[in-house]
């Protein structure tokens, strides 16, 4: 039911209509009524904040809402050729991730495109939390216990002990560290079978 402000506008509105010739039907009321409560400046301003539209720290669901209130007041996308091209601008309005991730699917149905993103974000936003509990083999050493590619110190301390040298160190580190000293190690090699030394 219109209120009486309303119910007074449109009043004066129709008899204008009738005045001047105006065809009775919908557009035309439309047309009228937004020329009163929605003016060209407000329309234009709405327009503007469409076309700036991002995701920014909103969930897809909160930017796909903000996204439908404001599509109506930008016309281009309105209607079935509108459909591609609201798509595309939904996509581009994306957090990078989500859109690197949905945007070579090439989706132009609206409600398909939103309802993939809205999934693929949460179950994004959920990863986190999911792999809290699960810290592999990094967290165990923080813990006390040796990692499973690793030499325990009580090894590397006797072996060094014994053999006198340096003790041993795993992983990439040692792998480095041996590529650094392979040409030392060849060098006293060549020299001990110089000396007649057993190598």
């Amino acid at each position: 039911m219109l209120t009486a402000t309303a119910h007074f506008w449109w009043g004066g509105a129709l008899q204008r209509m009738i005045d001047e010739g105006v065809r009775l039907n919908w557009d035309n009321f439309k047309r009228t009524f937004l020329e009163k409560y929605f003016p060209d400046d407000v329309r234009s301003q709405k327009e503007v904040e469409f076309l700036e539209l991002k995701q920014g720290n909103d969930i897809v669901v909160e930017y796909a809402a903000k996204f439908d209130v404001l599509v109506h007041y930008y016309t281009h996308y309105h209607g079935e050729g509108g459909e591609r091209a609201k798509c595309i601008k939904f996509v581009n309005g994306l957090h990078l991730e989500v859109k690197t991730t949905i945007n070579y699917q090439e989706i132009y149905h609206y409600l398909t495109l939103v309802n993939k993103c809205r999934i693929y974000d949460r179950d994004n936003r959920a990863r986190p939390a999911f792999y809290k509990g699960t810290r592999g083999p990094m967290h165990a050493a923080s813990y006390g216990r040796s990692k499973p590619y690793s030499t325990s110190t009580k090894f590397q301390g006797s072996r060094s002990a014994a053999s006198g040298s340096k003790p041993y160190v795993g992983g990439l580190l040692g792998v480095a560290q041996g590529v650094l000293e392979a040409p030392f190690l060849l060098s006293r090699i060549d020299a001990r079978s110089v000396d007649g030394e057993p190598h």
